[in-house]
């Protein structure tokens, strides 16, 4: 059988860390539609199962717009049964409607059977008891780590429990690898970037039991995209806009684009962040600027000059300071100094 193993979608999640509130609602309402186009492809292509492994919603108070859609989007695809795991965002959710008949929200421990396919929500490692005789799926929200917290999953407890796959989210970048001799465990990462942070393309795993074979099926909307600018060596804001333009001149212009400055730049040079924000704020559907770049000096040469900054530089290297904030001192009174302002 066919089952579509996702997660981390966070529906109604306030996105303002990365967008205007205007943009926000926009990609709130892509990312609806990407769960939407799951969910078709999922009825085109005899998927019988839909695990959501948590994280279906950002939040436990999601709105009456989001239940709505979210219901009639699933009972739309009657032939499928969709298990949903609560994660550590929605683990309290409350929904002021009956379910949808081929929605299960997966309790601890309790199995669902589908053919020889046994799949089972886990949340405490003693529910875990699956027959060596089925293609067992355990579901889970956590990462893999040796510890007991709620949402840390220690890998050495689930060994030799005869489980085939285990279905993960919270991690929101894809993954993969071993459980024991028998089994594998994913995360499905999310389905659609939510911003900065969750670079690259976003989707969800296919699972065929019968074949044991699983893929990455892309979902993205939008691709978010870091890409490093090093400015070492540029004399003006127009020498680094132009280096700006070529690194992201093949960048999709629907797509969430961070540039991150970085290197040595000389003194002299007055970066004027505004002004390469505002420079391609147009081009992209958002596009930010993060300065990572720090001020080449030759600290030297200012020893004996007699100037504001010669006499900060004897004060400070007087001064009884490991190198690395001696450094960072340095550094932040120069930035003062040139008019930069100083980042703690």
């Amino acid at each position: 059988m066919k089952i579509i193993h996702t997660g981390d979608i966070h529906l109604n999640s306030p996105l303002q860390s990365s967008f205007s509130l205007e943009k926000a609602k926009i990609r709130n309402n892509e990312i609806m539609q990407t769960f939407k186009k799951m969910v078709e492809f999922a009825k085109n292509n005899d998927i019988e199962v839909v695990i959501i492994a948590g994280d279906f919603f950002d939040c436990n108070n999601i709105s009456k717009k989001t239940e709505q859609f979210v219901f009639d989007v699933i009972s739309s695809a009657e032939k499928t049964k969709f298990l949903y795991l609560a994660g550590n965002h929605d683990e309290k959710v409350e929904f002021r409607e009956k379910l949808p008949d081929n929605l299960i929200v997966l309790k601890d421990g309790e199995k669902h059977f589908y053919e020889n396919v046994c799949i089972c929500g886990i949340e405490s490692y003693n529910s875990i008891d699956f027959s060596k005789e089925n293609y067992n799926i355990a579901v889970m929200h956590g990462e893999i780590v040796n510890g007991f917290d709620k949402y840390q999953i220690n890998l050495k407890e689930l060994q030799n429990k005869n489980i085939d796959y285990l279905a993960l989210g919270h991690i929101h970048k894809g993954g993969e690898g071993k459980i024991d001799e028998r089994g594998e465990y994913a995360y499905c990462g999310v389905l659609d970037s939510r911003g900065y942070g969750e670079y690259g393309e976003h989707g969800f795993i296919l699972l065929d039991t019968d074949l044991k074979q699983r893929k990455f099926v892309c979902m993205s909307s939008r691709i978010a995209v870091k890409q490093e600018v090093d400015i070492s060596n540029l004399k003006s804001n127009v020498e680094i806009l132009n280096a700006i333009a070529k690194a992201v001149e093949t960048i999709d212009n629907s797509s969430i684009v961070k540039v991150v400055l970085t290197g040595g730049y000389d003194e002299n040079l007055l970066k004027d962040i505004n002004y390469l924000q505002q420079s391609f704020e147009e081009k992209f559907f958002n596009f930010k600027i993060e300065d990572n770049s720090v001020i080449k000096i030759d600290y030297d040469s200012y020893k004996n000059d007699i100037s504001l900054k010669g006499e900060f530089v004897r004060q400070v290297q007087n001064g009884d300071y490991s190198s690395n904030l001696l450094n960072k001192i340095l550094i932040s009174g120069f930035s003062a100094l040139c008019d930069e302002g100083i980042d703690l």
